[in-house]
């Protein structure tokens, strides 16, 4: 009788067994896919409670990515900071004006004044030992400075005889940038014909750190003589009435040509 129980109980057993670990095995699935609940004297530990009303939770878009910083030109300091060096923007820098180049009759006088060619006019007169040139020549300032000059002016006979004069004409307050032309009027030239005008000028000893002298420039000019004009023509008419006189006093013989 027991040997028949010992029989019967080991497959009981067995069963029993296997019974067991699929209630467990039951039990841990269900634990996992249903969420714990927290019961009232559960406030110790990490728990963590997901209650799901079947309700999806509002989507929160996402938000706008942070600009980045703004681009600075390399040499310029960005928006509270301090930087060293210096930075120079030649996009929009104006071009200088080049200067004037020189005429071609100037003459530069250590690169601050410019003096031009001297030129004259020629004014005959009803006297025959009158008669005057107007002469000029131009004075262009390009330095930096005001400045005062003055010009002496003189007349020459073809012999190298001085014929008139006119000395110590102002040039006052010449600014820089400005052109003016200097003049005077010489008298006397007479019947010399070919006379030359000359003239010197005379700037500050010094214009900007540049030393300058003195500076002449000479003109031949041709002046006709009109007195000497008068007595050629004058000569050559009455050698024509002589010579018509001439010969209406000869005889015409009879058959002779006239």
């Amino acid at each position: 009788m027991i040997d028949a129980l010992r029989v019967l109980a080991r497959p009981i057993a067995i069963a029993g067994g296997m019974l067991l670990v699929a209630v467990l095995v039951g039990g841990g699935a269900l634990t996992t896919e249903q969420p714990a609940l927290a019961g009232e004297g559960d406030h110790e530990g990490n728990l963590t409670v997901d209650v799901r009303d079947g309700v999806a939770p509002p989507t929160v878009p996402p938000t706008t990515p942070p600009k980045g910083p703004p681009i600075t030109p390399p040499g310029r300091p960005g928006a509270g900071q301090q930087g060293s060096g210096s930075f120079v923007d030649t996009a929009g820098a104006p071009a200088a004006a080049p200067a004037s180049p020189p005429a071609a009759d100037e003459v530069s006088l250590g690169g601050v004044l410019f003096v031009g060619g001297l030129a004259g006019g020629y004014s005959p007169s009803l006297n025959p030992l009158a008669g005057q040139l107007q002469v000029w020549f131009t004075v262009r300032n390009a330095s930096e400075s005001t400045i005062d000059a003055t010009a002496d002016f003189w007349l020459e006979g073809p012999f190298g005889n001085r014929i008139s004069h006119v000395d110590d004409v102002k040039v006052d307050a010449l600014e820089p940038g400005e052109k003016r032309t200097i003049s005077a009027t010489l008298t006397g030239v007479g019947q010399w014909t070919f006379v030359s005008a000359h003239t010197t000028f005379t700037p500050p000893k010094q214009v900007d750190n540049a030393e300058l002298s003195s500076f002449t420039r000479d003109a031949n000019v041709f002046a006709p003589p009109w007195l000497i004009g008068v007595g050629i023509v004058v000569g050559l008419g009455f050698a024509a009435v002589r010579h018509f006189l001439r010969r209406v006093d000869v005889p015409m013989r009879l058959g002779e040509a006239a």
